[in-house]
């Protein structure tokens, strides 16, 4: 193996491990119960939605809280830690970012991916291919509150390495959220264009 692949697989590797570490962060974040006791209602004025706003991110910048800005944020939020996840791989990760994914996805959209995990072959090409992704912009393009449903736009800058030709360009990931509780899954995903090279 060459000195550049060598170093281009440790580069995909770096990437995929980070991945990982951040699903686990978030997984183990929502799994600890909040220690503090419920607050006394004090007799004072009522904050205003931009206090309760910002309140509720600081406490989980992840829990959709009732207002609907922090509902919105939440969504986009999964909406991005998703995309760059998914939108990060290689040819000799047997899929890993994608099953990396499969807790944060509702039980129907699991059950599809899953069973398209089980009849693709593992990808082992002699030439390494990899891919990193970064979020550069999302967008929710539709939110009801009421009905804990969301559609979250991210455009990606994509790094796509084959061998030794390197290609930098933009895609994006068009996702379906439902809320679950307190949190937001992915119901569905498509890739909106195919990767876009930088001239």
């Amino acid at each position: 193996m060459t000195p550049r692949r060598r170093a281009i697989l440790i580069i995909a590797l770096a990437a995929l491990l980070l991945g990982v570490i951040i699903v686990v962060i978030i997984l183990v974040r929502r799994a600890v119960p909040s220690a503090q006791p419920p607050a006394a209602q004090p007799v004072a004025e009522a904050p205003t939605p931009e206090q309760a706003a910002a309140a509720a991110i600081i406490q989980n910048p992840l829990a959709p809280a009732v207002t609907e800005p922090v509902g919105r944020t939440a969504a986009a939020q999964m909406g991005e830690l998703f995309a760059e996840r998914y939108g990060s791989y290689s040819n000799q990760g047997d899929y890993q970012n994608v099953r990396d994914l499969l807790p944060v996805m509702t039980a129907k959209y699991r059950a599809q991916t899953e069973a398209m995990l089980e009849d693709v072959e593992p990808q082992r090409e002699q030439t390494f291919e990899g891919v990193t992704s970064v979020k550069i912009s999302s967008e929710v393009r539709s939110y009801n509150e009421a009905a804990g449903t969301a559609v979250v736009a991210v455009t990606l800058q994509q790094e796509k390495v084959s061998g030794v030709t390197t290609t930098v360009g933009y895609r994006t990931l068009r996702m379906e959220l439902k809320r679950e509780g307190q949190d937001w899954r992915v119901d569905a995903s498509r890739w909106e264009n195919e990767l876009t090279p930088i001239n």
